[in-house]
């Protein structure tokens, strides 16, 4: 009998080891299933919030646009659906015929905003800057993103003024290290999109200019589906939502997203009066 119950006993542990292993499979071969989007992290809040509301299952992965594509011509990342305000990266995907060009599709933009770590500084007005009050100022590389080369656009214009600051003006790579200049008080203001600071449900420290959008080009966010994946039918379902249904794009612009309309309205931005149109 205690052979028996040792047999049995033997018996149910290699069940239960058997069942575990197939656990697994299933999961993993579940996961694989998945839709595989890969984003530039501006894109965390707003996307982890749709995420219930998307009509397809996916799993994200929040990166730089240089990893994005370093990943995928090494193949260390997988991607069904890139999402990047970038240019470069889907041009530069093109190229070597990663995907094509009718998939390359803006659904929103990010709006630029002039940000300060001191909530009186842009506190309804904005004479700080052309009253010439800035103490400092930090620009994102206008070669290395779009968000620089609009900010350049901005400082360039002669209803910006900038020549008493001389080298106050600082040029990191990216608006991630702009934004913790400003927000270690490193530099008094900076130029970030609004996605970095904004969220549906926490307050923004601070104080910030919305940069009228007539003043530099769109920074557009993109998506982008790889010609060889294997879900093409959820990609093509996935980007349709995001560009198309009026939730996803109520919600994006709670989070610092905005129309790509160009007629439209509610904007409550301030305009510099010395500001010269080209």
């Amino acid at each position: 009998m205690l052979n028996i119950l040792i047999n049995y006993f033997m018996l149910f542990k290699k069940f239960i080891a058997l069942a575990a292993i197939v656990s697994v499979s299933f999961c993993t071969q579940a996961a694989e299933q998945k839709l595989q989007v890969c984003a530039t992290a501006q894109m965390y809040s707003a996307l982890e919030a749709l995420t219930p509301k998307i009509p397809v299952e996916f799993d994200a992965h929040y990166t730089t646009a240089s990893n994005i594509y370093t990943g995928i011509i090494n193949n260390k990342l997988k991607c069904d659906v890139i999402i990047s305000p970038d240019e470069r990266l889907p041009i530069s995907l093109i190229r070597l015929n990663k995907t094509s060009p009718a998939s390359f599709i803006p659904f929103t933009r990010a709006k630029l905003i002039l940000w300060s770590a001191n909530p009186r500084l842009f506190n309804g007005n904005i004479s700080a800057i052309y009253t010439k009050k800035l103490k400092s100022l930090a620009i994102p590389d206008p070669r290395l993103t779009p968000v620089g080369f609009a900010a350049k656009q901005i400082v360039a214009n002669k209803g910006f003024p900038t020549e008493y600051l001389k080298d106050k003006i600082f040029y990191p790579e990216h608006e991630y290290q702009v934004h913790s200049m400003v927000a270690n008080q490193n530099v008094e203001a900076g130029f970030i999109t609004l996605p970095l600071i904004s969220s549906k449900t926490k307050m923004v420290n601070g104080s910030y200019w919305i940069v009228p959008r007539e003043y530099y080009p769109d920074i557009f966010y993109y998506t982008l589906i790889i010609d060889e994946s294997p879900k093409r039918n959820d990609a093509l379902a996935f980007t349709r939502f995001l560009r198309e249904n009026d939730e996803a794009q109520t919600l994006l612009e709670a989070f610092g997203f905005g129309s790509l309309n160009p007629t439209e309205t509610g904007q409550i931005d301030l305009r510099l009066p010395g500001w010269q149109s080209k």
